[in-house]
């Protein structure tokens, strides 16, 4: 498995910005960026929800927010078998 690549937030609004283009799909633009159509569309999404907020900061990995909630989950899980 290959390591994970991280784009500066700069990389990232431009390649947001090249899907302005008339006529251009984000799986063309996915492509010729050699990144994930699904992540470009992503990023798409953010700059669209949160313009001046997109990309900011180093928040918490998809990954430790994963394992995060599925601790809570589990301790849920164990809370409901115990009765009062």
């Amino acid at each position: 498995m290959g390591t994970r690549r991280k784009f500066s937030a700069e990389y990232k609004r431009e390649a947001v910005a090249m899907l302005d283009a008339p006529g251009v799909t984000v799986s063309q633009i996915a492509a010729e960026l050699g990144i994930g159509a699904n992540v470009l569309g992503r990023w798409r999404r953010e700059v669209r929800r949160q313009p001046q907020q997109a990309f900011v900061g180093n928040g918490r990995s998809r990954d430790e927010e994963l394992s995060h909630l599925r601790r809570e989950l589990a301790r849920d899980d164990g809370m409901m078998g115990v009765s009062s």
